[in-house]
């Protein structure tokens, strides 16, 4: 008997949108001046969008789903900044790496300053990186936040899959997308039922098994010693996202909201 893929009944998005949505999100952070350069795609996010991709879809996420699943965070090489996360937490999943970072997040006892304090001894440079989390965190907690949708990079199978076909999400494709989701691990037990917009990404698992070889011999040769332990953490646990199909009334909503965007983007006008 066929199986039921999960996400076919969720809407498709053409390749040629997402990749000009990335784009017109970098141009429009330079001129906000978020950024000092033009970010290229990730070799994941390339692939995703190639022949060796399949159709991208748009759902939504229950918040309690980043609580309660292990979403891996992508850490680059050695010589990318979030690196850092690893070398502090010496974990790569969403919710290991808040426990370390936010060790008091849990307790909701606390007040929310004492409750989303940062660890001490951070990395210098971190603990910068870190802040805009706070300002996600509050706007979560006041409501009526609808950020852009979080890429994320699925991969079909569970824990049959090999190591090596898992994947890790593609979320620091979008503005504050590794930051919302440190955010709503922490928050995720306390809102469960928020709702988090989401576009899948998939790669075949041969070409994502070649990207996931070719990082960890770069990794390798630029950190040797480390690589053992990153193996084990990083394809240890990954989750498969399966969101549910955004309700007409909202997905009506969300694409105006899109549309005006995207219009004040390509006039110049702040939205």
């Amino acid at each position: 008997m066929m199986k039921i893929d999960p996400l076919d009944p969720l809407p498709r998005i053409p390749k040629s949108l997402v990749m000009q949505d990335y784009r017109t999100l970098e141009r429009g952070r330079i001129q906000k001046q978020e950024v000092a350069s033009h970010r290229g795609p990730t070799l994941a996010l390339r692939l995703a969008l190639s022949v060796f991709g399949s159709s991208p879809r748009e759902g939504i996420v229950p918040l309690r789903f980043f609580a309660e699943e292990n979403i891996q965070i992508y850490l680059g090489l050695p010589s990318h900044p979030l690196n850092r996360l690893f070398l502090f937490a010496r974990e790569t999943t969403a919710r290991k790496i808040v426990d370390a970072v936010f060790p008091k997040h849990r307790d909701s006892r606390l007040s929310s300053a004492e409750r989303f304090a940062l660890a001490e001894n951070l990395p210098i440079g971190l603990e910068a990186w870190l802040e805009p989390i706070q300002s996600i965190l509050e706007s979560i907690i006041k409501g009526g936040w609808d950020p852009p949708p979080i890429y994320v990079l699925n991969f079909r199978g569970g824990k049959k899959v090999p190591w090596i076909a898992r994947a890790e999400h593609l979320c620091g494709q979008v503005a504050d997308g590794t930051h919302r989701v440190l955010a709503y691990t922490m928050l995720g037990s306390d809102f469960p039922d928020i709702s988090v917009r989401a576009r899948v990404l998939s790669i075949h698992p041969v070409a994502l098994a070649f990207a996931n070889g070719l990082t960890l011999m770069l990794r390798f040769i630029l950190d040797p010693f480390r690589v053992p332990e990153f193996i084990k953490k990083r394809f240890g646990a990954s989750a498969c996202f399966s969101p549910q199909e955004i309700p007409l009334s909202r997905r009506t909503d969300s694409e105006e909201s899109s549309r005006v965007k995207r219009k004040a983007a390509l006039t110049g006008q702040s939205g």
